[in-house]
């Protein structure tokens, strides 16, 4: 579980806004003064989907974690001013949420898909004025990471296979803001103890959503013996479903467990910034 602490104070900048749909929400963002203490952790920021699948890559069991934004921290030092309630809006087709924060001071959400995402969320006071966190800067890098991003692990495991192994990745949220920036392979091919006693040449390839080779690799696995093939791999990937092939010649009979990491961590592009979202 990841857990980040944001500590504020802010400055209450009025703007009224309509709470019906994500675009409504203003782009104030919070500044110094002292008026307001505004501080709200959040858990499983960056924590990745996780997916396993059986061989005929039908999906077996889904992890997803939910994001909490958790806001019970914050109080205002004018009485006059106070939290009236919190929204959220995500921004991948799903609505925006309103919770009453006399209720609850915390905003819950779990992303059905993953890749990065303009995510937003806020407050609304008492007097009607609309804030929101994640700052829009110019000439400052740290404004162009992606507000939201969730990275997926996909597990396959065969055993016992003669024919070659056809892995299917599934792609990104359609919402995503752009490709992942990365993928992280770790691969373990064992050539099990049959009647062929042979070394067999095991070949993984990657292919991306349009049939073209991505990457590939190539080992020789002693008779009896397993090998484990780690790799990251960031260069122009593309946004789409992909294929990993895992095969080996001849006849010999194989098994394998492989994990497969689509990254979005350091994902430097959103939409609120001049930078074009690569798509």
């Amino acid at each position: 579980m990841q857990r980040l602490l944001a500590v504020f104070v802010v400055l209450l900048m009025p703007m009224n806004g309509c709470l019906m749909f994500s675009d409504d929400f203003p782009n104030d963002i919070f500044y110094d003064t002292e008026q307001f203490w505004l501080e709200y952790g959040i858990d499983n920021w960056e924590m990745p989907n996780e997916y396993v699948k059986n061989s005929n890559n039908e999906t077996t069991s889904a992890t997803l974690y939910e994001l909490d934004i958790d806001f019970s921290g914050s109080e205002s030092y004018n009485p006059d001013i106070w939290i009236d309630h919190l929204w959220i809006a995500p921004n991948d087709g799903s609505p925006a949420q309103v919770v009453d924060a006399n209720t609850s001071r915390n905003l819950l959400y779990t992303p059905q898909g993953y890749g990065a995402f303009n995510l937003r969320y806020g407050m609304v006071l008492n007097t009607g004025d609309v804030y929101r966190s994640n700052p829009v800067g110019q000439n400052n890098s740290f404004d162009d990471f992606a507000p939201f991003i969730r990275s997926a692990w996909f597990e396959f495991e065969e055993s016992r296979v003669t024919e070659f192994a056809q892995l299917y990745v599934d792609g990104p949220h359609e919402a995503s803001l752009g490709p992942p920036e990365g993928i992280r392979i770790e691969s373990t091919v064992s050539n099990v103890v049959d009647l062929q006693f042979d070394p067999v040449d095991v070949t993984w390839s990657m292919y991306g959503p349009d049939g073209n080779l991505l990457l590939n690799h190539t080992e020789t696995v002693g008779y009896g013996d397993s090998f484990t093939w780690e790799w990251w791999f960031d260069e122009n990937l593309p946004f789409g479903d992909m294929t990993m092939v895992i095969e080996g010649d001849g006849s010999s009979t194989l098994s394998h467990t492989t994990r497969l990491k689509i990254s979005y961590s350091g994902f430097m592009c959103h939409s609120d910034t001049s930078r074009i979202c690569p798509r």
